[in-house]
């Protein structure tokens, strides 16, 4: 996980999820390394049940925090086959 990822405020607030047409909100670290351990051991698949290859940098949620939309090599992937649904997700902290 890189850090130093930063999008400008202003053009986040013009980003909408691919499939839901909501705003994003930027996950916590601690999102990223819980989605960064499962991708690791092979837990997470993305929108088509393809397991998601290799870590994130960072990520996105949307409004109803239903996907998560990942970054890697500082590339917003946005393609709605690549997201993440959430519900794979242990968010009991």
């Amino acid at each position: 996980m890189l850090d130093s990822f930063t999008i400008d405020p202003t053009v986040l607030a013009f980003m909408r999820c691919p499939v839901t047409q909501s705003k994003l909100t930027t996950a916590d670290n601690h999102l990223i390394q819980q989605v960064n351990e499962l991708i690791e051991s092979s837990q997470l698949s993305d929108r088509l049940g393809q397991s998601v290859p290799g870590p994130i940098e960072a990520a996105f949620i949307n409004a109803d925090q239903s996907l998560l939309i990942p970054v890697r090599g500082g590339i917003v992937v946005m393609l709605e086959d690549r997201l993440i649904p959430m519900s794979q997700l242990n968010r009991d902290d």
